[in-house]
């Protein structure tokens, strides 16, 4: 009897994954259910050659958005539960910096336009454990505003 709490404490150490490693299981944005609030429809989106999904929600005018400047945004970033993970209010930024879903999902944006964006985690935080609020293989939504190219 004795024995028994060093065994049970064994079995449970024996079960325990210490590691760090998180598995990469890339998630893919047509399995998923997303939350009513963000009104994701993937059938009624565009679809990019790199795989993110985007509906211009205001279209705004001027020079299209091509390559990677440096522009002025707003943006929010939610889980697919509708959890809040990020924002920012017209914030300098170059394009160049930013993960690669929001650089493919912007192409062709015009400054006042406003995109709903949907990037499956191997194009934005990957299976990296290190980002804040943002669980590894995390689709994310991204409400993102183009307020301006940042004159030099």
């Amino acid at each position: 009897m004795k024995r028994l709490p060093l065994l049970l404490a064994s079995l449970v150490l024996a079960g325990c994954n210490l590691s760090t490693d998180v598995e990469n299981h890339p998630s893919d944005p047509t399995t998923e259910i997303f939350a009513a609030g963000l009104q994701v429809n993937l059938a009624t989106m565009t679809k990019t050659t790199a795989g993110i999904y985007y509906r211009d929600l205001k279209p705004g005018d001027g020079q299209p958005l091509v390559g990677t400047p440096n522009i002025v945004i707003s943006y929010q970033e939610f889980l697919k539960d509708g959890f809040v993970v990020g924002a920012v209010v017209n914030v300098p930024q170059a394009l160049a910096g930013m993960i690669p879903g929001i650089r493919d999902g912007m192409q062709g944006m015009k400054p006042g336009g406003e995109r709903l964006m949907v990037i499956p985690s191997a194009l934005a935080y990957g299976n990296s454990p290190g980002v804040p609020g943002v669980p590894p293989n995390s689709t994310l939504i991204v409400d993102m505003v183009f307020n301006a190219y940042v004159v030099q």
